[in-house]
């Protein structure tokens, strides 16, 4: 910094050496500021992107394996449980441990009933 400040000194008048320095600090604070508001502009850009994307070709092209959903009956209901019947898909392990979640209250369901 010392060198930049003697060669200025050296080559501009006082009042143009300061000038020159201001203007070299209000172009680096612009040019930081574009960058910003263009990283910006392209991160809400690739998020509207993902979010105009279909959930089946999302979960494609990231790989999720998503388990299908069994058929379930509702059997019946007391004033402390619920009594639900699953039939499992073809192919899938009757051994799965399932969880129920209803209000935001999450309950362990038995293998077998």
């Amino acid at each position: 910094m010392l060198e930049y400040t003697a060669i200025m000194r050296k080559w501009f008048p006082d009042h143009l050496a300061s000038a020159v320095a201001f203007n070299f600090a209000t172009t680096f604070v612009v040019l930081q500021n574009v960058t910003f508001f263009c990283s910006l502009g392209w991160i809400l850009y690739r998020l509207l992107q993902i979010c105009q994307k279909p959930v089946d070709e999302l979960v494609d092209l990231l790989g999720l394996d998503i388990p299908p959903v069994p058929d379930v009956s509702l059997a019946g209901i007391t004033s402390e449980s619920v009594l639900l019947y699953w039939k499992p898909l073809d192919g899938q392990s009757t051994s799965l441990k399932k969880t129920i979640q209803v209000n935001g209250i999450k309950g362990d369901a038995p293998n077998s009933v």
